[in-house]
Parts: structure tokens; C-alpha cells; sequence
């Protein structure tokens, strides 16, 4: 995962992320094709999701394709710094393994409307699909 996708954008809203990769995750596929850079990349449904679990408490699994210390660092400083201008929603954390913090996270999380265009908001009490 990009490391401004980990450490900018999809940790602003992790559990509507998660809910998103649990349900594509659950498609029956065999390859990942982007729209750009490397492309087909072979992944099912589980090495897609696992591909999100920087979003949650324990991160990476081993073995799980990281980015650079420094890379990762300078994007939270600059994230702190786009925060305090109100460009960006602050974190809310990280999902808990059994999904105890859900209703906190999703309470946390601003997902407002910009340009005319709101996005859908999670709910604090509907179950992980990943049955956690």
C-alpha cells in the first residue's frame, strides 16, 4: 500500500475502509489490476484485505510489504501539519483485532461532504464482516 494512502487518506476513516475491503475481499478473484503503475498482480480475496491491515491494531502481518521508516515519518509530520489547517479530518485511531473500538472510531471519524459529494458513514454497531 502507497505509503500517502497509509499515513494521509485511508487512516482518516478506518472503518469505512475496512468495511469496503472486507466486502470487495469477499469477491471471488484471482488478480488485482490498478490503473497504474505495476499492474496484474496476483491476489485473492484474502492478500487484498491483508493489504489494509496497516488499519489495524498489530499492523502488518509478517512478511506483509512495508514502507521505508522514513517515508512513513515525514508523511505523519506532514499529515500533523495538514490537520491543523483543516485540510485534513485527524485520525481516529486503529480498528481493534475484535472490533471493541468501532462505535469510538466511527464517532471520531469525520466523513463530511466536500464539493457536493458525501461519502456513506459507517455504523458504530453493525457487526465486522470479518465476524471479529
Amino acid at each position: 500500500m502507497a505509503p500517502i494512502l497509509q499515513a494521509a487518506i485511508l487512516d482518516r476513516n478506518p472503518v469505512e475502509v475496512l468495511d469496503w475491503a472486507d466486502a470487495v475481499a469477499a469477491w471471488p478473484f484471482t488478480r488485482v489490476i490498478p490503473a497504474h503503475l505495476a499492474n496484474d498482480i496476483p491476489a485473492d480475496g484474502k492478500a487484498f484485505r491483508r493489504a489494509f491491515s496497516f488499519l489495524e491494531e498489530g499492523g502488518e502481518p509478517r512478511g506483509q510489504p512495508k514502507p521505508l521508516d522514513g517515508d512513513i515519518a515525514f508523511l505523519r509530520e506532514t499529515a500533523v501539519s495538514l490537520e491543523a489547517s483543516g485540510a485534513i479530518a485527524p485520525a481516529p485511531g486503529l480498528l481493534a483485532k475484535n472490533g471493541a473500538n468501532r462505535a469510538a472510531l466511527v464517532a471520531k471519524s469525520r466523513n463530511g461532504c466536500r464539493g457536493g459529494i458525501c461519502g456513506p458513514r459507517a455504523s458504530a454497531d453493525r457487526p465486522s464482516p470479518r465476524g471479529a
